[in-house]
């Protein structure tokens, strides 16, 4: 996952770099926009990284169930192969 200091470094850039934020600087009737144009990038990009976060923890809520089902599994494996010995003993006595 990118660091927080990546994230915020990759926006900057973007705002920097984002070419309706250029000419709305340089164009006097516009100049108050900007301000709109930078928030709206700022909240696309939030949005993104939400989502991305969102994914991986769904992704890893799914393997940890797997392997809690697994981990039951051999639990109960186990459980049945320890009764089965408690029985066979139990019948030889």
């Amino acid at each position: 996952m990118v660091s927080l200091r990546e994230g915020l470094n990759k926006l900057i850039d973007g705002l920097k770099t984002d070419e309706v934020i250029s000419a709305m600087r340089e164009d006097p009737l516009s100049q108050n926009y900007a301000y709109h144009r930078m928030k709206e990038v700022i909240d696309n990009s939030l949005i993104v990284e939400s989502e991305l976060v969102i994914a991986n923890v769904r992704s890893e809520n799914t393997l940890l169930r797997e392997k809690i089902l697994m981990l039951e599994a051999e639990g109960i494996k186990k459980l049945s192969t320890d009764q089965f010995k408690e029985d066979k003993k139990l019948k030889q006595t």
